[in-house]
């Protein structure tokens, strides 16, 4: 019974860390200070899968707002829609619930410091909505601004 709560508390631990706001490091060296990098935010649905080349942390939870921190310059994202719907079981032991994810989608940009990036895209409202959307989807990373800086 212990180890099954030692479990859960890292379970816990680990998903709010996740939520802490602080951005993920996706560049090699010692930590820059926010002013002096990019922050590129994936929230609800968007998994970022790798950035040049480096391959990304997937969480447990597709709807949690992720942070990335950017140096300066020019940078390859890959990156999909992902999203997970409760479904009648079928059957005793069926699955309660079913992930629907896109193909990967590939932006290049350049980015500056101070930079404040986010994904722009349709909403869902169900999985039937959500399997359609998957199949064609295209989402624009935008600035603060809106401007649309990559599709």
């Amino acid at each position: 019974m212990r180890s099954l709560r030692g479990i859960l508390l890292l379970v816990i631990v680990a998903m709010v860390s996740a939520c802490t706001g602080k951005p993920v490091k996706t560049y090699e060296g010692a930590a820059l200070p926010d002013k002096d990098v990019a922050i590129l935010t994936a929230s609800d649905n968007i998994e970022v899968i790798e950035i040049d080349g480096t391959e990304m942390t997937t969480y447990l939870l597709s709807n949690i707002e992720t942070m990335y921190a950017l140096k300066p310059g020019k940078h390859r994202i890959v990156f999909n829609y992902t999203s997970v719907w409760s479904v009648a079981p079928k059957g005793q032991d069926g699955p309660r619930s079913e992930a629907v994810e896109s193909p990967a989608q590939v932006v290049e940009i350049e980015v500056k410091a101070g930079d404040s990036l986010s994904f722009e895209f349709d909403d869902v409202e169900n999985i039937r909505e959500a399997r359609a959307f998957a199949e064609r989807f295209t989402a624009n990373l935008v600035d603060s601004q809106g401007n649309v800086l990559g599709a």
